[in-house]
């Protein structure tokens, strides 16, 4: 959408409300002497404020003249991008070394990032492609597409670039050697059904993580978006069988649990492995992507129309995307969103490519804010009762 719909746009806040409510004011007391006229400017007024619900749209700007921008604001406020996710943090280092953009983060659930973004709070989020597609629907973004729009895929972009997926997440099992044998480990779902071991999932009630655990789980069992009994009821046998370890998030938590096996994104299975690996006395894991079925979601940017620094918003989405950026993920086990090649050092590290498909991508599209709903709601009222140890909700992720 054009900038100049909106009264009110990022670097273009010429009308203030009371200025607004000043010309309102005024067109009503010159409505009696001068009817159509003053009519047709309160006309005006009320498109022009219906467009301010509506997103804001930037053109792509040459990256050199975008830079220049962005060094001008000199500093980006990000929701849920903090260092540790997805390797966020060597691009924000980057963006430091070569752009002098400081960066600040706070780390938050992806409605959290909405309800900010609402309030203005933030540049830039990162959130799960449902959570992008309804703050697209909130109206609360600034589409930019980038100049690598063309290379993103159909699925993983608005039309407008309200949001753009920058890598992407496949459910995966996370296994401790330490506690299963290489004949116990799962390497799916009907075999952690048949096995005595406990499972850890992320916590469920308020975590994106845990919700796409349950809904892989429904798709390897037969189910889909629009019947999830049979991961709920997956979940609901292990914990009536003292088997489930709810609300299990970090690399802490799942060790002490003793658990044999958890649900994680794959590219944070890959961070535990190393994690574990790396310890004086190392912890031995590894990870797979369960062979009868599984999801995948992509991450997005999305940019506040509130912004406060626009352009740095729209710089780090660029940067995200280039060949450098794209790699940074993929040094923390993400998958990029375009095709780069990647060293065969690090390829080698990774879940093999064979253990992917384009039906988890069609599956993990299906998932929208109100399946997680659904499966909070089922959560709670059919497993929740069967866990000894269901605190209140802590999980960020």
């Amino acid at each position: 959408m054009p900038k100049w719909v909106c009264l009110y746009n990022p670097g273009r806040k010429k009308y203030t409300m009371v200025k607004i409510l000043f010309i309102i004011l005024n067109n009503l007391k010159m409505a009696s002497k001068h009817p159509i006229k003053h009519s047709f400017n309160l006309l005006l007024i009320l498109v022009f404020l219906t467009g301010c619900n509506r997103n804001s749209y930037f053109e792509t700007i040459d990256y050199s003249k975008l830079v220049v921008l962005a060094q001008k604001e000199g500093k980006i406020n990000s929701a849920g991008m903090p260092d540790t996710w997805a390797n966020w943090g060597a691009t924000w280092n980057e963006l430091s070394l070569f752009y002098n953009l400081n960066h600040a983060d706070v780390d938050m659930r992806s409605g959290q990032v909405l309800e900010g973004f609402a309030e203005g709070n933030y540049d830039i989020g990162d959130v799960g492609l449902s959570y992008a597609i309804e703050a697209r629907n909130q109206g609360l973004l600034a589409g930019y597409k980038t100049s690598y729009w063309d290379e993103i895929p159909s699925w993983a972009k608005d039309d407008s670039g309200d949001y753009l997926v920058s890598f992407t997440g496949t459910m995966s099992l996370l296994i401790n050697n330490s506690v299963l044998t290489t004949e116990e480990a799962p390497k799916s779902f009907a075999d952690i059904k048949n096995g005595s071991y406990k499972v850890a999932i992320s916590n469920v009630l308020t975590g994106y993580t845990g919700q796409f655990a349950v809904y892989a789980a429904t798709i390897a069992l037969g189910g889909s978006a629009d019947n999830l009994d049979p991961g709920i009821q997956f979940f609901k046998d292990l914990a009536k069988g003292g088997r489930l370890v709810g609300k299990t998030s970090g690399y802490d938590d799942f060790i002490a649990s003793g658990a044999g096996v958890i649900f994680k994104w794959d590219f944070e299975a890959l961070n535990f492995r190393d994690q574990g690996a790396a310890l004086t006395t190392p912890v031995s894991l590894s990870a797979c992507i369960p062979s009868d079925g599984s999801v995948t979601s992509g991450y997005c940017t999305i940019i506040n129309k509130l912004a406060k620094d626009p352009y740095s918003a729209m710089l780090t989405r660029e940067y995200a995307l280039s060949d450098a950026g794209q790699l940074n993920f993929a040094k923390g086990y993400a998958t990029p969103i375009r095709s780069v090649r990647l060293p065969s050092d690090l390829e080698n590290k990774r879940i093999p490519h064979s253990q992917y498909n384009q039906t988890q991508i069609d599956n993990g599209g299906k998932f929208t804010v109100e399946l997680s709903t659904k499966i909070s709601s089922l959560w709670s009222k059919e497993v929740s009762p069967y866990l000894a140890l269901e605190e209140e909700a802590t999980e960020i992720i």
